[in-house]
């Protein structure tokens, strides 16, 4: 995940495209709709909305998680003289409200995709915490 893009900056486009992590935020509008092809899911701080890009649509069908994500980022959203730091502040408590559900899965023990598969019976939701639980290092591979 990239809490926050600067398009200006070379370096974040080349970080972002290397990560293989299509999650990202900016505070730059044109970025949503000129870069669709760098980003699956995209906080767009600029006009309080979350996007997804036409390519990710069909795998990233919205579970109780991301509503509950929406709903945080709706009641931050809304708040009188909200900051974009208010915003991706948010997003980053719900995230690692997220990475710990995962870890709690594994109840003290290694995170392993047997232990997402087993312990999560909605396939999208499944899906979504292995794809996550991939992308930030935290699956082990099983002995």
């Amino acid at each position: 995940m990239h809490p926050l893009i600067h398009p200006g900056f070379p370096e974040h486009i080349k970080d972002l495209v290397s990560s293989g992590a299509y999650i990202a935020g900016t505070l730059d509008a044109d970025f949503a709709h000129n870069q669709e092809d760098l980003y699956d899911v995209l906080v767009n701080t600029v006009d309080k909305s979350i996007l997804i890009s036409p390519q990710a649509a069909a795998d990233l069908r919205m579970g109780s998680i991301h509503k509950e994500m929406s709903d945080i980022m709706t009641r931050v959203c809304s708040a009188p003289q909200v900051t974009d730091v208010d915003v991706i502040n948010a997003i980053a408590t719900q995230t690692q409200r997220v990475l710990e559900y995962i870890r709690n899965l594994a109840r003290g023990g290694i995170v392993t995709r047997d232990v997402i598969v087993k312990n999560v019976s909605n396939q999208a939701r499944r899906r979504w915490l292995l794809e996550i639980a991939q992308l930030e290092g935290m699956i082990q591979e099983e002995t």
